[in-house]
């Protein structure tokens, strides 16, 4: 099996996140993306708060599949508070329904894993890439161990 590390756009400046921390692990339970572009992906990430958002009809298409190693939260998205630190103003941002990417799974056991990095077995990236052909990129897609190292020699489009 191969594995993959995608290098997400962020549209997003920060996420704020509620945990129920009575479960164990704690649990994802919602999540407020501050947002300063628009979403030009189906899956992003955010700057500060290190969350990973999902576009409503990627949520679903996720849904309707086997993979594993994840849970998806509401979530909803905001203006950034601090819009002159960027070129757009956020206030006139428009964006999609978005859920947030709880990643729960183990490396080399789960299609979504996290060690220090996002791992992504090489079935979920090129479920992602076929839907998203951006992040098919050189420059998004790269091939990584299943700690997450980037494996040398390798060139993954």
């Amino acid at each position: 099996m191969r594995w993959f590390n995608l290098n997400l756009p962020v549209p997003a400046d920060n996420a704020r996140k509620t945990w129920d921390t009575t479960t164990d692990p704690r649990t994802l339970v919602s999540a407020v993306f501050s947002m300063v572009a628009p979403i030009e992906t189906e899956i992003f990430a955010s700057g500060l708060g290190r969350l990973t958002g999902v576009t409503e009809p990627l949520a679903e298409a996720l849904a309707a599949t086997d993979f594993t190693g994840y849970r998806l939260a509401p979530a909803t998205t905001e203006p950034t508070e601090f819009p002159n630190d960027y070129g757009l103003d956020p206030s006139t941002l428009v964006f999609p329904r978005v859920y947030a990417l709880q990643i729960t799974g183990q490396p080399g056991v789960d299609d979504f894993a996290k060690t220090y990095t996002f791992v992504l077995s090489e079935r979920i990236t090129d479920f992602l890439c076929a839907r998203d052909p951006t992040l098919s990129s050189k420059y998004r897609r790269r091939e990584v161990d299943i700690s997450g190292g980037p494996v040398r020699g390798t060139i993954s489009e």
